[in-house]
């Protein structure tokens, strides 16, 4: 939505292409954050003073045919989605996969729980983005 508050560890990319408030989860902007790094408790309540609607990390997939199991690269994110405090107040919403890609990486897009369906389990949607292989391999062979 267009009054969302986006918590990122890509707040430039994020930044110039969505048009909402990011909140930059790598603590390089901000020096609050920066002395509580590796505190998870820390940067979810963080995120909640912040009013953080949304969080999208970037991660990496073992396996595209398998968008749910992922992890984040960065450690003190890779702990924060796991933690149960945090699942209790933000869900997986979606997973934007990049395609064509070497390596399978992702956006893992996470929703504040709110309103009468908070507590639902929703599965998350997974969006490919980008071309499929075989698309990108026709445009790559086409010559005018």
């Amino acid at each position: 939505p267009p009054e969302a508050v986006v918590g990122a560890d890509q707040v430039g990319l994020l930044g110039y292409y969505s048009n909402r408030t990011i909140v930059d989860l790598l603590a390089l902007c901000d020096g609050f954050l920066w002395k509580h790094f590796h505190q998870t408790d820390v940067i979810r309540d963080y995120m909640l003073r912040r009013n953080v609607s949304h969080l999208a990390i970037l991660v990496r997939m073992e396996d595209d045919k398998k968008p749910l199991e992922f992890a984040p690269p960065i450690p003190h994110l890779a702990k924060l989605v796991k933690d149960p405090r945090f699942l209790s107040e933000y869900r997986l919403r979606a997973m934007l996969l990049a395609r064509p890609c070497p390596t399978p990486l992702a956006f893992a897009l996470y929703e504040r729980r709110t309103g009468p369906a908070a507590s639902e389990d929703i599965p998350p949607d997974i969006i490919r983005l980008g071309l499929s292989p075989e698309d990108f391999e026709a445009l790559w062979r086409y010559s005018p």
